[in-house]
C-alpha cells in the first residue's frame, strides 16, 4: 500500500504557497512579517533604483518603532478593539458592545444563547450565506428554507407559517 503524502496545509486539499505570510490564528506577527506583507502591497517596480536601499530603511524604522510598542494579537488586534467597542458602546448609548471576527461567529453565540438544540429546526432563509446555516447544521438541528419574497427579497411571512412545528 501506497503511505500518503504529508499535508502541504491545515487544509484537506494543497492550498499552495500563500503570497503574504500569515501565522496560525492567535500567533503573534513579527517584523520579518510586516516587512513581507509592505513587499507584498507595494513591490517593486524595475525601473525605478533604490527600492532595496528605501525598504531596509523601512525595515530599521518598524524595528525601533517596536521598541516602544507591543504586537497585536490576530484575534483581538490588542486595544484597538476595545477603542472601537468604547466608542461604539458611546454612540449607540448601550451598555455592552462585542466585535466579532465574522458573521458566523456571531450566528452561533446568539443561537447558542437563544438554547438551539440538535432536536430543534431552525427556518432560514432559501438564500442566503452558508454562515447562516453552518452552525444548526454542526449541532445537527434541522435547518428549513423558506423561500424569499420577490420583491422585499426577505423570507416569506407565508412560508415560515407553513414551515413552523413544535421543534421550530
Amino acid at each position: 500500500m501506497k503511505k500518503q503524502e504529508k499535508a502541504k496545509s491545515d487544509f484537506r486539499y494543497d492550498t499552495g504557497t500563500i503570497k503574504i505570510p500569515c501565522a496560525a490564528i492567535g500567533e503573534n506577527i513579527n517584523i520579518e512579517n510586516i516587512a513581507a506583507i509592505i513587499k507584498f502591497l507595494i513591490p517593486e517596480v524595475k525601473d525605478i533604483s533604490g527600492y532595496q536601499k528605501q525598504f531596509e530603511k523601512v525595515k530599521t524604522e518598524l524595528e525601533e518603532l517596536q521598541k516602544s510598542g507591543n504586537f497585536v494579537t490576530k484575534l483581538s488586534l490588542g486595544v484597538n478593539v476595545k477603542k472601537l467597542e468604547d466608542a461604539t458602546k458611546r454612540f449607540l448609548k448601550v451598555k455592552y458592545a462585542c466585535f466579532l471576527t465574522n458573521a458566523r461567529a456571531g450566528f452561533e453565540i446568539g443561537l447558542k444563547f437563544a438554547g438551539l438544540k440538535s432536536i430543534d429546526e431552525l427556518i432560514a432563509p432559501a438564500i442566503t450565506f452558508l454562515s447562516t446555516i453552518t452552525y444548526p447544521l454542526q449541532i445537527g438541528a434541522r435547518v428549513v428554507l423558506v423561500d424569499v419574497d420577490p420583491v422585499t427579497l426577505n423570507m416569506s411571512p407565508e412560508g415560515i407559517r407553513r414551515k413552523i412545528t413544535k421543534h421550530t
